[in-house]
């Protein structure tokens, strides 16, 4: 199908058009975005004009050049006003969608905040409730050794001297055992009565006889874990990690 030339008439109008329709009609209030959104629909409107006419030439339903440019004028027309008839609506509708969708995004924003936060609340509670649990578990073990020392004190001894040996022998032993359970005793007890305006809490156990030294610097995280500083005899350098059995009352101020 052979290109048709533009008429004049046909360049007149369409220059009037682009020259004052964009700035006479509103659309979306933003300048700029007018200006594409009108530069899209001209085009496009006179695009389909010319094709338009020439599907009429190849129909032989237009004959001269005089006829296919008014004919492409008057369709192209035609679309720009439908186009500008069909806006109100249009931005009414694509209004009440941004609405619509400016809700459901608040929504979903305040649903992940909340999450976030009750997240993190039960979080830190859990962790409270495994640091009050060692507490108590602490506690509780503190007064094992003296049921232990009453069930040890000999009885295998005459009647005249037993009040005597018995003061004589179960008050060291009473004595030493208290040191003990008092010198050995949880991280988180040994944590918890640290002085925290010290560096840190530094502290070991005879139960491995690699280790030197152990340095806590934070409380226990909200896992309940205690993390720090291992030091053993024979090393060199420092290692960070979890610090195991602290929920033990095997640990003593180094």
């Amino acid at each position: 199908m052979k290109k048709r030339s533009k008429s004049l008439q046909a360049v007149i109008i369409t220059f009037l058009v682009v020259l004052f329709v964009p700035k006479i009609f509103d659309l979306t209030g933003i300048a700029l975005l007018d200006k594409v959104v009108w530069k899209i629909v001209l085009s496009l409107s006179f695009n389909i004009a010319t094709v338009v006419v020439g599907i009429l030439y190849s129909a032989k339903l237009l004959h001269s050049k005089s006829a296919g440019g008014k004919t492409r004028i008057a369709i192209y027309l035609i679309i720009v006003l439908v186009f500008l008839c069909a806006t109100t609506s249009i931005l009414v509708f694509f209004n009440e969608v941004a609405k619509i969708v400016l809700i459901i995004m608040g929504a979903a924003a305040l649903v992940v905040v909340s999450a976030i936060i009750l997240n993190y609340v039960f979080t830190v509670k859990r962790g409270n409730n495994k640091v009050e649990i060692h507490r108590v578990k602490n506690n509780s073990t503190v007064t094992k050794p003296n049921h232990m020392v009453k069930q040890d004190i000999p009885r295998n001894k005459p009647q005249v001297h037993n009040s005597i040996i018995g003061a004589v022998e179960e008050t060291p032993k009473q004595i030493v055992v208290d040191e003990k359970s008092i010198k050995l005793k949880t991280a988180y007890k040994l944590w918890y009565e640290f002085d925290k305006s010290e560096k840190c809490l530094t502290i070991t156990n005879n139960e491995n006889p690699d280790l030197k030294w152990v340095k806590i610097y934070k409380a226990p995280y909200s896992n309940g874990k205690f993390y720090g500083y291992i030091m053993m005899k024979n090393a060199r350098n420092t290692v960070s990690g979890e610090i195991y059995f602290a929920d033990k009352p095997i640990w003593q101020i180094y």
